[in-house]
């Protein structure tokens, strides 16, 4: 069955005292002890993948402990304590974790003799960055700036609308493209699945199984519905783990572009462009 990318599921542990379930990571798509090439050797990986991830759903699990929100999923999770300032950890805890798998997921270990993934990349995605923003070049030099430019932890995210219009977008802290309206939705795009609800309860895990077509799309500025591709993770921890040392955030960019899945990339642009 096909799983969307901004769906994150996990295991589902009961605590001892109780049947709650806890949040918990779900394994990458990928070997983590083979890391990511030089953008996160396995070191790096295991630190932002394993050690992190799992700190922030420890930490989620702490905050929202003996509260209304203690079975509930991460995105219901987001929807109950974005409104609510007494809930900003349990906010903050459940969107990094949700943006950090998201970033992770839509990455691919290098595969020789091919140096990246680019080849990877459908006619009519590179058609369409052509045409909105160059080349591929122009958009690869206009994202890697919006990220060496960030001068706070954060996100850099490539997103798309249903008319197939492309653009970055960054947000700071724990901010998310994935929940800018503080509302999480199941979209059906007319390909023989269904609109799943969710339900309580789940490791990171959002409650039932979806079927084809159903994701969680977020809305930013003005209402319009923005659609998340890729995006990369901004955090100092990132780049010093890799090796890169603290002024080496440039180049650590650069080698993000060699693992990017743009196979992946290109299968979600084609799903939610309405043609």
């Amino acid at each position: 069955m096909h799983r969307s990318p901004f769906i994150v599921r996990g295991c589902r542990r009961a605590s001892s005292s109780s049947t709650r379930r806890l949040h918990t990571a779900k394994p990458l798509p990928y070997d983590p002890a083979k890391g990511l090439g030089d953008f996160l050797p396995p070191e790096a990986l295991k630190v932002v993948g394993v050690e992190y991830q799992k700190g922030l759903l420890d930490r989620l699990n702490d905050e929202v402990r003996g509260t209304e929100m203690s079975n509930m999923s991460i995105t219901q999770t987001l929807i109950s304590s974005a409104p609510d300032r007494t809930r900003v950890l349990a906010f903050n805890y459940a969107s990094l974790a949700l943006n950090n798998h998201f970033f992770l997921t839509n990455l691919l270990p290098p595969n020789p003799p091919h140096p990246s993934h680019q080849h990877l990349l459908s006619p009519t995605l590179a058609q369409e960055i052509r045409t909105q923003h160059g080349s591929l070049a122009q958009l690869k030099s206009s994202f890697s700036a919006a990220a060496t430019g960030l001068f706070t932890s954060g996100y850099v995210w490539f997103v798309t609308d249903a008319a197939g219009n492309t653009g970055v977008v960054p947000t700071f802290g724990p901010g998310s493209v994935l929940v800018r309206s503080q509302m999480y939705m199941g979209y059906l795009k007319g390909l023989g699945g269904r609109v799943g609800r969710e339900s309580g309860g789940g490791g990171i895990g959002e409650g039932p199984d979806v079927g084809p077509g159903e994701v969680l799309k977020g809305t930013y500025g003005r209402g319009d519905t923005l659609y998340p591709l890729f995006c990369l993770s901004v955090h100092e921890h990132a780049w010093l783990s890799a090796g890169y040392g603290v002024w080496g955030k440039e180049q650590w960019v650069r080698a993000f572009w060699d693992v990017v899945d743009w196979g992946k990339v290109s299968r979600a642009y084609e799903y939610f462009k309405v043609n």
